[in-house]
């Protein structure tokens, strides 16, 4: 096997783990007005048999953003968002079960944004999130 050959597999696969790490958390698109990202309530619902159920988590995505946010449903009115970012050196997270991981240097995070295992050591963005009855507004400034 060539060297070539060697990183393609590898890059392959790493892009594989990326996939999984977030394999089973729905990715919505976000609206934005300006520095408001709008998230309709229903993006956390499921409905089989025509029983509904909720989402613990979304990913919001929107072509303007650099980053993702992670929006976690705590209950039908409290709703905590989070800035996919690591606060270490930047880099994009990723869901991990019930924490955010970062791959470039393995820091964890909590569903609160706080360091669980560095080397980050500081939190990462927490947005101010307000609801009504069918719209998460996430306040990005």
């Amino acid at each position: 096997m060539n060297r070539q050959h060697f990183l393609t597999l590898i890059g392959a696969g790493c892009a594989g783990l990326v996939l999984g790490a977030c394999s089973g958390v729905r990715a919505v698109t976000g609206i934005l007005a300006g520095k408001v990202l709008e998230v309709p309530t229903s993006a956390f619902e499921s409905t089989s048999s025509g029983v509904t159920t909720y989402e613990q988590m979304v990913i919001v995505h929107h072509d303007e953003l650099r980053y993702y946010v992670c929006v976690i449903r705590r209950s039908a009115t409290d709703y905590t968002a989070l800035l996919m970012r690591c606060s270490h050196q930047g880099a994009s997270l990723q869901v991990a079960g019930d924490r955010l991981h970062c791959p470039a240097h393995g820091s964890e995070f909590g569903l609160d944004g706080a360091v669980l295992h560095g080397p980050a050591t500081t939190a990462i963005t927490q947005f101010p999130v307000s609801v009504d009855r069918s719209t998460i507004r996430i306040q990005l400034s």
